[in-house]
């Protein structure tokens, strides 16, 4: 087995890095897409924060999406899609017209759909709006 302790970065097969100063390992690193994605929902912000890291073919994804409501529906764009919709595995905790609700969020071909309450729901469209979560799924393409 090789030493890495004094390896700033290790690329294992050009897909895996591992970063010695923090201690690391990604192919992808923690990058927040809020300013590139396409979200819907919001007339404007007051929090954008859409990060994901991809390690291996894992996507890990945290969310947190605040500001003036403008739409009943809540979805944003990321680059990767998901190999099995069912297999999304995430929840969200979304504050809608005062109320706090437990949600889920689903991929498809890269869009994310945050459903305001397990069994879906619309959310009110306007007003402030509130969406944080966080989930993992296995990509398939890049869109």
């Amino acid at each position: 087995m090789a030493d890495i302790t004094n390896v700033n970065e290790l690329s294992v097969a050009d897909s895996l890095k591992y970063d010695a100063d923090t201690g690391d390992v990604f192919t992808t690193a923690w990058a927040n897409y809020g300013d590139t994605s396409t979200i819907v929902g919001w007339a404007t912000f007051t929090e954008k924060h859409i990060y994901l890291k991809k390690v291996g073919n894992l996507v890990f994804c945290s969310f947190y999406l605040r500001g003036e409501s403008n739409s009943e529906d809540v979805s944003f764009t990321i680059p990767y899609v998901s190999t099995n919709y069912y297999f999304i595995n995430g929840v969200s905790a979304n504050l809608d017209a005062g109320e706090l609700y437990l949600g889920s969020v689903g991929n498809v071909d890269g869009i994310v759909n945050v459903h305001k309450q397990l069994t879906n729901g619309a959310f009110a469209n306007s007003g402030t709006k509130e969406c944080r979560g966080s989930f993992w799924f296995e990509a398939g393409t890049i869109v």
